[in-house]
């Protein structure tokens, strides 16, 4: 069972036999090993992305993620990492360069918009 934490934190109840856990946040190695898998993953379901293509944008995703310290902050969560690879995947390997339109486009995403 999963939830967004806000909504029963700081309240007087819990829900019998369950634990609370929260994720750990990414590492600069479990981000860049993230983007790799993932990557290398789409080179295996898609006809259309070769092994060169996978490498490439594997590359340039962490090259975009290194050179901004906002990107940085977003790769050490496991949720928001997954849509910017995704985003980036998706748009030919770019992602939007304004931080309100990364955020648009990763709503629109987890919207299927």
């Amino acid at each position: 069972l999963t939830s967004r934490t806000y909504a029963w934190r700081n309240q007087d109840w819990r829900l019998p036999g369950f634990e609370e856990a929260e994720p750990a946040p990414f590492t600069q190695p479990q981000w860049e090993t993230f983007i790799d898998r993932w990557y290398g993953h789409l080179a295996v379901i898609r006809e259309n992305v070769t092994r060169g293509l996978a490498e490439a944008g594997s590359q340039d995703l962490k090259s975009a993620i290194e050179s901004s310290s906002h990107l940085q902050e977003l790769a050490s969560s496991p949720l928001l990492l997954t849509l910017m690879a995704s985003l980036h995947a998706l748009r030919g390997g770019t992602l939007p360069r304004k931080r309100e339109k990364l955020y648009e486009r990763s709503v629109e995403l987890l919207l299927d918009v």
